[in-house]
């Protein structure tokens, strides 16, 4: 699949208000094929969400674009591949977002910005989508 045609395809879906897709070419994780053609893309997810690290009324609560990416090898994409991938970009994020907002007594449960579970969630999202199968075996 060509990088124009991951991207008007991905511009088809929507999720809740507030939020949208959207594909930008990678420049790292080798941007280009030999012949030039984008290899690596993002799928990005920009959201307008609370703040969830201001403390303040609900009310009073500020706004903020925040966004989340996940590394596509866009040479290697299916048709097949675009709805799996949306939901789970979407599922990690919401993971995120739970974490943010999970307290007990008023203290986060996991803090999803710890340096390990940021070590985690950039393990998951930095390994090209769709995954490498090699005889039978997902990589």
């Amino acid at each position: 699949m060509q990088l124009q045609e991951l991207k008007q395809e991905i511009e088809k879906y929507s999720y809740k208000p507030g939020w949208g897709f959207e594909v930008i070419p990678s420049w790292d994780y080798n941007y280009s094929d030999r012949y030039g053609r984008v290899r690596n893309a993002y799928l990005r997810i920009k959201s307008y969400v609370e703040d969830s690290t201001i403390k303040s009324d609900e009310a009073d609560r500020p706004r903020r674009n925040f966004y989340f990416s996940q590394l596509v090898d866009v040479s290697r994409i299916t048709h097949a591949d675009i709805r799996p991938l949306v939901e789970r970009t979407v599922q990690l994020f919401e993971a995120h977002e739970f974490g943010e907002w999970l307290r007990y007594e008023g203290a986060l449960v996991d803090d999803p910005h710890s340096l390990d579970n940021m070590h985690k969630l950039q393990a998951l999202t930095t390994r090209a989508y769709p995954p490498v199968k090699q005889e039978g075996v997902t990589v």
